[in-house]
């Protein structure tokens, strides 16, 4: 059986999401589905690089947990991501001052627990998203025009 090859856009969300991960290694109508898991609050998270995860594990529910439903999944994802781009963002930026307010040994240490901890979910988030592609060409297609407009 061949392998799917991932869409376009699926890589480069899959980039946008290894952003602290680069970093670590450089230096409604939805009421009655399984509702996606919001990730910590800011103010509830020590480190910013737990949001992000919380983001990917909650990006990952909602395919997972409706991966029979592609035009739910697609309303439930698009939802998802507009209404929290601006808060991935900005724990980015967090982890970003948290690096370069770090020694250079300490910045390592913490590298090093960054690819660690996202290493999971990122893997989990990627087979799931090849699991729906496989499934669902075309709506697989809508899909990678939605994660393309998100992470440009």
């Amino acid at each position: 059986m061949n392998t799917p090859k991932p869409l376009p856009s699926l890589i480069k969300l899959g980039r946008t999401l290894l952003f602290l991960s680069a970093l670590a290694l450089c230096g409604s109508a939805f009421a009655q589905e399984t509702p996606p898991q919001e990730p910590p609050a800011a103010a509830q998270v020590a480190d910013p690089s737990d949001e992000v995860v919380g983001h990917i594990t909650a990006m990952t529910a909602i395919v997972k947990d409706n991966i029979d439903k592609p035009e739910l999944v697609k309303e439930l994802l698009k939802t998802y991501l507009q209404e929290n781009n601006k808060k991935m963002t900005e724990a980015g930026d967090r982890f970003e001052e948290k690096l370069n307010g770090l020694t250079p040994d300490e910045a390592q240490t913490y590298r090093e627990t960054l690819q660690r901890k996202m290493e999971k979910a990122l893997e989990d988030f990627l087979a799931t998203m090849l699991d729906f592609s496989e499934r669902y060409p075309e709506a697989a297609k809508e899909l990678d025009v939605l994660l393309q407009k998100t992470v440009e």
